[in-house]
């Protein structure tokens, strides 16, 4: 396989994901507008100066209520291939801080920072979790179930992220930010079926991998030639 058809995978993966969230926020904008009344009625809507302009991130919490609504009603009743899947993506509102531009009375009405995500089993790896440890000031702006669709969003220019060191010194336009993190080391495992680790032809390969992945561990640590 060549490297293009992988590369064109990703970027396909991407922008299905981008599709189904800007078109669900899209009909989510709708259901807002419909229920208009009922969000202007709210306390915390308007902001305290002005009966004209929302509250910084007062529509935002609206949009992510309806888009809420809308997944859950996928996940409740929903089966199959949805024509805007959003069972898999959800969104979170900026959470507006005191010296930010935007959060203040005097400010635009510019409260549409939304946080795009999608849940995965990777947000619970050692990596993401001590990311975000590190930065818990900051915006997420995207979340991907997979390392190439995390590599994607990099390439698009959407932050930081964490990488392993093999996988981004790969990418020649990306640009490391840290030295490789001492707290982050793992081990590489080879598993073997038990009934079949003494098998000749399985006990070959077994050593031939096992030795050239110990020739590029340079590569996996981060320390290599170009590191």
């Amino acid at each position: 396989m060549t490297s293009k058809p992988a590369a064109t995978g990703e970027t396909d993966e991407w922008m299905v994901f981008l599709g189904n969230a800007i078109e669900g926020l899209r009909h989510a904008a709708e259901k807002v507008r419909e229920r208009r009344a009922e969000f202007e009625s709210k306390s915390d809507w308007f902001r305290r100066t002005t009966k004209e302009i929302p509250r910084e991130n007062s529509v935002s919490r609206a949009l992510k209520q309806m888009f809420d609504l809308m997944r859950a009603e996928q996940n409740i009743y929903g089966s199959g291939v949805q024509a805007v899947d959003l069972r898999h993506i959800s969104i979170e509102c900026e959470k507006p801080r005191p010296f930010d531009r935007g959060t203040s009375d005097h400010s635009n009405p510019t409260d549409l920072s939304l946080v795009l995500m999608m849940n995965n089993e990777l947000a619970n790896l050692p990596f993401p979790l001590w990311l975000a440890r590190m930065t818990p000031n900051s915006i997420v702006t995207a979340r991907g179930n997979s390392l190439t669709t995390l590599v994607s969003a990099l390439k698009a220019g959407l932050g930081i992220a964490m990488l392993p060191c093999f996988l981004g010194d790969a990418e020649f336009d990306l640009q490391r930010c840290l030295l490789p993190v001492a707290e982050l080391n793992s081990e590489t495992w080879l598993v073997l079926r038990e009934d079949l680790k003494h098998t000749l032809h399985v006990r070959a390969f077994a050593d031939f991998i096992s030795t050239y992945v110990e020739g590029l561990r340079d590569k996996f640590a981060g320390t290599g030639p170009g590191a």
